[in-house]
């Protein structure tokens, strides 16, 4: 039934866009209120992304940046304030999916050239992510998931200055802030590494995708990732893997339920080990 409702609105925002189209629309997945749909237009699919939400500009726009710098994604074919249209990445006869069970060595290489081209952009853009690290917002974090009695976040309130004076010499780039290999697929045209969601793209430090990347990739995968996109210095590993995760939970603070991903991330913020990286961090000055 959601659907349908789902597939009207989209079918009156492609009107609006003069998008003629026959055929079915189709529904593939929804995620937090943003839609994935095939659409047909004459003889050819199109792949959509619909966010029904009233700062759906804000997510469209992300995909308009990567477009504007060169990015690697799929083509853009029209854009409204609620919905993109993308060149059908779905098409098995151009796309090839990309499975972490077997994927090549040579793809594991074409997606840390990826990410390596995302990292040397570090123009401004939205809020920087320095900013969410600030003592208002750690008493935000401590105060939604009861953290009164935390050693950690005790320490990290005590020594803030020097944490945050050692955070402000990294630098931002451009980061996706999320890895799953079904967002990456290979063109068969020319080989070339595609990513197709950028909803979670913001600015932050290249950690942040490393991190997560090195959750995901086996030990010889991610080695070899690390080959091709160089090295991260020993400081921005530590600063980046603590605070990233006290970002992350700041960003959760208004989400209805603790995710399994929340959860982790707390469960490590008050351990012993979190605890070193913390005081590493201070004891470099």
């Amino acid at each position: 039934m959601f659907a349908r409702i789902i597939t009207s609105k989209v079918r009156k925002e492609l009107n609006k866009m003069n998008f003629a189209f026959n055929g079915e629309i189709l529904p593939l997945k929804v995620e937090n209120d943003i839609w994935t749909l095939n659409v047909f237009k004459l003889d050819k699919t199109f792949v959509i992304r619909y966010y029904d939400f009233s700062n759906s500009k804000y997510y469209i726009d992300k995909y308009l940046i990567m477009e504007k710098y060169g990015i690697s994604m799929p083509k853009i074919v029209s854009y409204s304030d609620k919905l993109i249209v993308f060149e059908d990445y779905n098409d098995f006869n151009k796309y090839q999916r990309i499975d972490k069970d077997t994927i090549s060595n040579n793809s594991v290489r074409k997606i840390a050239m990826w990410y390596k081209t995302l990292h040397s952009h570090n123009e401004l853009y939205e809020t920087s992510c320095k900013e969410y690290f600030s003592l208002a917002n750690i008493n935000k974090i401590i105060k939604k998931y009861n953290l009164q009695y935390s050693e950690n976040f005790k320490y990290i309130y005590e020594n803030f200055y020097n944490i945050n004076l050692k955070l402000s010499k990294l630098n931002e780039c451009f980061v996706l802030n999320d890895f799953n290999l079904n967002n990456f697929v290979i063109s068969k045209e020319n080989g070339q590494i595609i990513c197709c969601k950028f909803d979670s793209f913001m600015r932050g430090f290249s950690y942040f995708d490393i991190r997560k990347i090195k959750e995901i990739f086996n030990k010889e995968n991610f080695e070899i990732f690390m080959s091709e996109y160089g090295n991260i210095k020993e400081d921005e590993y530590v600063i980046g893997d603590a605070i990233s995760k006290i970002i992350d939970l700041y960003l959760s603070i208004n989400d209805d339920t603790i995710s399994i991903e929340t959860k982790k991330i707390l469960d490590e913020v008050i351990s012993g080990k979190f605890e070193e990286k913390i005081k590493c961090i201070v004891e470099w000055y």
